[in-house]
């Protein structure tokens, strides 16, 4: 009689790479679609007419900005309607539309109490735990502070509003927490549009520290503004919305640059891509630009583009998302950003995840600008509850703790015991599941051995011991 297979798996340790982000941290990009109700997220370093990995819905109604909060792992919306119409900021886990998760808000700024009016832009403060949002309105226009955790109809905590504040139409902001200021974009303002800086904490009918603005800055409502603390430079995306003269441009100045002054440089023309540019981030890590194109140019349509953060001149973007149907752009108009977490920069708030680039430890968070706290880790022990399924084809084991892959050896009974590595053994690596199916049949009279083993980033788990207590080798599988 034909001899059965015999399945004896050992497992070794098996556990999740020390320090691995979480799935807040993954590389994503997130798009506001503001006549689409919807944020879509995709791979950072997409290109093409890519189609979104998920996207979220539920409670959005003309979502124009989109910020993010890593400390909560929590991303922010408005629904820029005017009082009286439903306007809103919502709230949501940042991996709201994955599967299981769902893509409802978890909570709701909204009523009369709020004073939101057409909410456009938004900035997270992570460190200080609030949230700032620009009402995009021409008179009585304002910046409006809530905590992080605000819900329902609550009034603002700080309100920056009056005629001292040149405030109109606010629409872009920055937080610039080095130096304890606050950065406005107004567009609706004479000269084309603003930019004027606020110290941190500013309320009431105050002045602002310093202004941008006149004919010499180019400004033509211009929108979003980014930040670089590196190199000490705001970057600004001046949109010529509703302007058939231009596609629009990035202007950068220097931080601390006040009066009517030209930019220090600017990305503009046919090769960039560019149209009608929205909503802008800046990826400090890979240094490098994200820009939506609104698109309201007849002449081109919408989409998003990359730049490195020094372009200049006419240049041709790095990558781009869209436009096409895949990608399912519909006036793109906020974009942020999450990617591996820089300690160092002074938005990222003490306690947030991080990874300390160790594969043997975990839960590692930022403290005093460095990436620090983690939990060692080791490789599991071994497989346990083995089982074959009535095919003797399948054969399943329990989950190893912090097992993230698994090794999988077969060998003939005819050459037992293991290893090192001769010609009778077949391995099946990296599998995700503990499991694997082998549909191979042992010649009559023959039979087959399985052994399995935990791997993770830390190293690979053991295939138990022999009976003399040696540990069980073989180089089958690397």
């Amino acid at each position: 009689m034909p001899v059965g297979r015999l399945a004896r798996s050992i497992v070794c340790c098996l556990a999740l790479a020390a320090g691995a982000a979480p799935v807040f941290a993954a590389d994503e990009v997130f798009i506001s679609n503001y006549y689409g109700g919807s944020i879509h997220i995709f791979p950072r370093a997409s290109n093409g007419d890519v189609i979104r990995t998920r996207t979220i819905r539920t409670g959005l109604s003309l979502p124009h900005d989109v910020a993010i909060d890593l400390l909560h792992a929590e991303l922010f919306v408005p629904n820029n309607h005017p009082a009286g119409q439903n306007p809103a900021i919502n709230a949501y886990d940042l991996d709201a539309g994955s599967t299981g998760v769902g893509d409802a808000p978890k909570r709701t700024i909204s009523g009369p109490a709020t004073l939101l009016n057409r909410p456009a832009g938004l900035a997270v403060d992570s460190v200080h735990q609030e949230l700032y949002v620009a009402n995009d309105v021409d008179v009585n226009a304002a910046i409006l502070v809530f905590p992080l955790s605000a819900n329902g109809n609550v009034a603002p905590s700080r309100i920056l509003q009056g005629a001292l504040t040149t405030l109109m139409g606010p629409i872009g902001l920055a937080l610039d927490l080095a130096h304890n200021e606050l950065i406005v974009v107004s567009y609706k303002v004479d000269d084309g549009g603003s930019i004027t800086t606020f110290t941190r904490t500013a309320q009431g009918n105050t002045a602002p520290l310093r202004t941008i603005q006149g004919p010499l800055t180019g400004f033509n409502r211009p929108q979003a503004v980014a930040l670089d603390l590196v190199h000490n430079e705001l970057i600004v995306a001046n949109s010529f919305f509703d302007n058939t003269l231009s596609r629009g441009a990035l202007l950068t100045f220097l931080r601390t640059a006040t009066g009517n002054v030209a930019p220090i440089r600017q990305v503009t023309g046919a090769n960039t891509g560019l149209c009608n540019p929205i909503g802008m981030t800046l990826d400090r890590m890979h240094d490098e630009l994200f820009v939506t194109n609104a698109a309201s140019n007849p002449a081109c349509q919408p989409s998003m583009v990359v730049f490195a953060r020094s372009a200049s001149g006419n240049t041709a973007p790095l990558r781009a998302i869209g436009p096409g149907d895949n990608c399912d752009l519909n006036n793109p108009e906020g974009v942020a950003v999450t990617t591996t977490v820089d300690c160092s920069d002074p938005m990222v708030a003490a306690g947030t995840a991080c990874d300390d680039n160790n594969p043997c430890t975990q839960g590692e968070t930022c403290a005093t600008s460095i990436c620090s706290g983690g939990t060692p880790i080791t490789v599991p022990g071994e497989i346990q509850d083995v089982t074959a399924d009535v095919d003797k084809e399948t054969y399943n084991w329990s989950p190893a703790a912090r097992a993230t892959r698994y090794d999988i050896v077969r060998g003939s009974l005819a050459a037992l015991g293991v290893g090192p590595g001769d010609g009778d053994e077949v391995c099946f690596d990296d599998m995700d599941v503990p499991s694997v199916d082998d549909a191979t049949v042992p010649a009559t009279g023959q039979g087959f051995w399985y052994l399995a083993r935990g791997v993770n980033a830390c190293g690979a788990g053991s295939y138990g011991s022999r009976s003399d207590g040696t540990p069980r080798v073989t180089t089958t599988c690397p």
